[in-house]
């Protein structure tokens, strides 16, 4: 609802482009954006009733300045992008004006009644690791008030009023706390689901497609070379169709272990789909890649696959596509590498093409 109510909103005014340019997600970028914006028209409007009708020019004063704060900072997110910053400085300012109130209140009227605010923008803009520390600040400045000011101030005079004062911090920050500590462990369960293939448990496409990029540009930065292997599990129809998908499933989950054990711990491992997966091969040259590429295809048929009373001999041909740390991306690498996996395959599979170059099948290593 939120993010659909200021999509639109953004869109209107021609402003929608940068919020996934943001440094955050979009919900930071959306939430960073709707936090300052009531917190600079809640400030300013106190800050005039303030001025104009209770004559308090001091509490005026702090308030005015803290919309400006929050109005410059919303000038900053649409600039430069970074809802970072600004869910920082939405807090940071949102928890000085509350400590101001507290202390020129001198903790009466609606004063704690804002440590409540302020929980709530803290844990839901920084996420429970970064607030909890800013909030353990923020109770520690207002315990060490209440502690030096308790015999000054009427409304701490006494200890019913300390106790709801510190039962209200309290309870704030612990509600605020499990309430977005709840949020983060369900976004991270739908996370995992989401980029991890259900039967293998490796990547799945998308994730790969976007870990993928991701390594590329670090690549690129370190002037490495890349390939990108596309593997296929030959006949695998034929498998299915002989001894059932779910004899399939178990061939494709042991190959997965197999390609799993043969690379490295820096390279990528996904399931492209079907009986199709791709390997990352990082800081690797051709001709390393065409070699490491034989040393899976070796891997898997070498030794027969036993899925319960079933021994299979399953082997794989594989495209080899690699760059030196170029602009091609896994779009262009997949196409090359696929190209190259159809000679494999039409050349009689279990085989390893790289550069229209094949590598021969273990029967033609024993002939």
């Amino acid at each position: 609802m939120l993010r659909a109510t200021i999509t639109r909103w953004l869109r209107r005014y021609g402003a929608a482009s940068w919020v996934s340019k943001s440094s955050f997600t979009y919900r930071h970028t959306a939430l960073s954006l709707f936090c300052l914006a009531v917190v600079a028209i809640i400030t300013f409007t106190y800050g005039l009733l303030n001025w104009l009708y209770f004559d308090e020019p001091r509490l005026a004063a702090i308030e005015l300045a803290v919309s400006l704060i929050s109005a410059v900072a919303l000038v900053d997110l649409y600039r430069n992008h970074n809802a970072q910053r600004a869910a920082w400085v939405a807090v940071i300012a949102t928890g000085g004006m509350v400590l101001l109130y507290f202390w020129y209140v001198r903790a009466e009227y609606s004063a704690i009644v804002w440590a409540a605010l302020f929980a709530m923008i803290n844990f839901v803009l920084l996420g429970t690791r970064r607030a909890a520390p800013m909030y353990g600040l923020f109770v520690t400045i207002v315990t060490v008030t209440v502690l030096l000011k308790r015999h000054e101030w009427p409304a701490l005079a006494d200890s019913a009023s300390l106790a709801n004062h510190f039962g209200a911090l309290l309870a704030f920050g612990i509600l605020a706390f499990y309430q977005e500590r709840a949020r983060e462990t369900a976004h991270a369960r739908i996370q995992r689901l989401a980029e991890k293939d259900p039967l293998t448990g490796i990547a799945n496409r998308r994730h790969f497609v976007e870990a993928f990029d991701r390594s590329r540009h670090r690549l690129i930065a370190q002037e490495q070379a890349y390939a990108f292997l596309l593997l296929d599990i030959d006949h695998f129809k034929r498998i299915n169709d002989t001894y059932g998908h779910a004899i399939g499933d178990e061939v494709i989950i042991a190959i997965t272990r197999r390609i799993a054990a043969a690379v490295r711990a820096e390279d990528l491992v996904g399931r492209l789909g079907g009986e199709e997966f791709g390997v990352l091969l990082v800081n690797c040259r051709s001709d390393d890649a065409q070699a490491r590429a034989d040393g899976i295809r070796r891997a898997i048929g070498e030794t027969p696959i036993t899925v319960k009373d079933q021994t299979l001999t399953v082997t794989i041909s594989i495209g080899v596509a690699s760059d030196m740390a170029s602009a091609l991306d896994f779009n262009t690498l997949y196409v090359r590498a696929d190209e190259y996996l159809y000679q494999a395959k039409a050349q009689g599979r279990n085989r390893v093409v790289a550069d229209a170059r094949p590598w021969p099948s273990l029967a033609e290593e024993h002939g």
